[in-house]
């Protein structure tokens, strides 16, 4: 599972980058030869992959560390592998950043869905632990309630068995953000308002919230995944991980004072019980976290709203030329739930001149040039701290001379520097536009000229004759360079 750069920019503060000393590590160090045998000898097992040079796999190993430790005598092992010493076995389990966690119960593994700090990991892994499902009667509700944040209940008779297994299907999935529960008490759903089959929330400091629709697998996927948050809580390095997997955008409060955020708060809970499953909300102090104020694209104007949509890298901003108001924030709301609010994208200046072989493109020059464009494109998106997209430059730019006098653009763009209306989520990532058309196709191919070039063709609207735009660079001299790296990405 792979940190957003966001989520590691947002709390890097919170986290110490110290090593774990390998002379008193409780992490198991994994590898092709006993890989498999340690799965097979304990039932559970949490297992990091990663890189040594990865910034996040550093910043991750004391709280991992202490985590091991605090779990070693609950036959709870948490392991790591070394995936620059162990490409075949990453290969296996398709890890395409760092760092990657998975949890391995006997041949079954799962993406690891808690946080990244000590305390989260440790809960996470407890619950990983215990019974996927409590029979719950209205003797031990209570105290099943109390024993965590989030509980699910759902009730079922004889008649409704088949929907137990959707929703152990379900609680599996959300096994670390909840914990689960199954009744046949029918006075006990009645009590809550709950059908048979039925389903109900339990949440600390807020009332239960109770799902009326059909027992689909969708739908109670879609009620588990939005009631699991807190109505409008406090952003930390323990739920941050959860709100960023959700698939839901997320509203930023940002404040700077108890009064500021009561004020806000007030007329903001009721607004947030329409937008529920729609949006999830928390809030920030802006004194504390300027620099990710900055990263938003927000003023050091409080307090402050904006909305993030993380699957799609779109941020729809409150303007902040006006107060924030009762008026204004049911308004601005409104838009979001209607699709009447246009994001914010952050651009680079656009480039005064195109002289190097491959197109300098910008966020204000992407609707233009690529999704509106007449011709087709192939866009590189990259950072300029990325070692793979250092290597695979010299390549690329040879592609931008191949194609020079083509109908096909080739394009690359700093990520860092500009906001696109797509999921980049590793580095570099090359998606190829047709013209006139709005769904890229994603590039997976091997980063050497040949492959590239082959990808255009096959999927460009114009004739390519590739063996001819090789030709013309081999007749002008210029040395082609083989990708070592190919397929491989820097983590966000």
């Amino acid at each position: 599972m792979k940190w957003t750069n966001f989520a590691v920019a947002l709390f890097a503060s919170t986290v110490r980058a110290a090593g774990a000393s390998a002379d008193a590590s409780d992490v198991l160090v994994l590898n092709s030869e006993n890989f498999e045998s340690v799965l097979a000898e304990n039932p559970l097992v949490l297992v990091e992959f990663y890189a040594p040079w990865c910034g996040h796999c550093k910043n991750l190993a004391p709280e991992y560390e202490k985590a091991a430790t605090t779990l070693k005598d609950e036959s709870i092992v948490l392991a790591k592998v070394d995936c620059t010493e162990n490409q075949a076995l990453c290969a296996n389990y398709n890890i395409a950043g760092y760092p990657t966690l998975k949890v391995f119960r006997g041949e079954s593994n799962s993406d690891f869905r808690g946080g990244r700090q000590v305390d989260s990991i440790v809960s996470a892994m407890r619950r990983q632990n215990t019974p996927l499902l409590t029979d719950i009667t209205s003797k031990n509700l209570d105290e099943v309630v109390d024993s965590s944040d989030y509980v699910a209940l759902a009730f079922f008779d004889k008649k409704s068995q088949d929907k137990k297994d959707l929703f152990k299907d379900a609680a599996e999935t959300y096994r670390e953000r909840l914990r689960a529960g199954v009744s046949d008490d029918k006075k006990l759903a009645s009590k809550y308002g709950a059908k048979v089959p039925g389903l109900v929330m339990f949440k600390k400091g807020e009332e239960p919230a109770v799902y009326d629709g059909d027992f689909s697998a969708e739908d109670v996927d879609k009620f588990l995944n939005s009631e699991a948050f807190a109505a409008f809580t406090e952003l930390t390095p323990h739920n941050f991980q959860a709100y960023a997997e959700s698939g839901l955008p997320l509203l930023y409060v940002f404040v700077t004072s108890e009064a500021e955020l009561k004020e806000v708060g007030d007329y903001l809970a009721p607004m947030l019980k329409t937008t529920k499953g729609v949006i999830n909300a928390a809030w920030l102090n802006g004194t504390a976290y300027k620099g990710h104020v900055e990263i938003l694209g927000l003023e050091d104007k409080f307090p402050a709203m904006i909305i993030h949509d993380m699957a799609a890298n779109l941020k729809f901003p409150h303007d902040q030329t006006n107060k924030l108001t009762k008026a204004s924030v049911a308004s601005y709301l409104k838009k979001f739930v209607a699709g009447e609010l246009k994001p914010k994208l952050k651009s680079a200046p656009v480039p005064e001149s195109q002289d190097g072989p491959v197109y300098i493109l910008v966020g204000d020059e992407f609707e233009s040039v690529v999704t509106k464009g007449k011709k087709d494109a192939l866009v590189e998106f990259y950072a300029p701290w990325c070692g793979y997209c250092k290597k695979m430059s010299p390549v690329y730019d040879q592609l931008g001379l191949a194609f020079a006098d083509s109908n096909v653009v080739i394009a690359k763009l700093d990520h860092t520097e500009n906001d696109v209306p797509l999921p980049i989520r590793s580095y570099p990532t090359i998606y190829f536009f047709r013209a006139g058309e709005k769904e890229p196709i994603l590039y997976e191919g091997t980063r050497t000229l040949e492959d590239m070039a082959e990808f255009i063709k096959t999927h460009s609207t114009s004739d390519i004759n590739v063996a001819e735009l090789l030709e013309k660079l081999s007749d002008a001299d210029v040395e082609f360079e083989s990708e070592s790296d190919s397929g491989k990405h820097d983590e966000l």
